[in-house]
């Protein structure tokens, strides 16, 4: 059986690599992308499975990737969760009002990622 493909849209470069190695360790195929744009463009172009995503990021924001991917046939039956800094209820609310499947607060612990990964995962097969 292949990999489950993760995209990882985050703009920080150590997290982005610190995550791709988190992911890879657990048998799960990283694809990182540093900006909106970026993200966009390999949603296009790969078999992507789960999508973890920062809210901040230097072109358009996770917000806006969101309901990119929540209004494009295709693409909408993907697992998507925030990862963010921002950890207030309001900023929670509205990621899941948007439409994302769940809001992990940095920091979290690798177990906890995987757990939130290979739960959304399991459901969608």
């Amino acid at each position: 059986m292949s990999q489950h493909k993760i995209l990882v849209i985050e703009d920080e470069k150590n997290l982005g690599e610190t995550l791709s190695y988190m992911i890879a360790v657990n048998n799960f195929c990283p694809v990182i992308a540093e900006t909106g744009q970026q993200a966009l463009a390999v949603l296009e172009t790969e078999d992507i499975h789960f999508v973890l995503c920062d809210i901040n990021l230097p072109d358009i924001s996770g917000y806006e990737i969101l309901q990119e991917i929540k209004g494009n046939s295709r693409l909408q039956h993907i697992p998507f969760v925030f990862l963010t800094a921002y950890g207030d209820d309001a900023d929670r609310k509205m990621g899941l009002e948007l439409g994302a499947d769940d809001y992990l607060v940095k920091p979290f612990s690798t177990k906890e990622l995987i757990k939130v990964i290979q739960s959304y995962l399991m459901s969608v097969k």
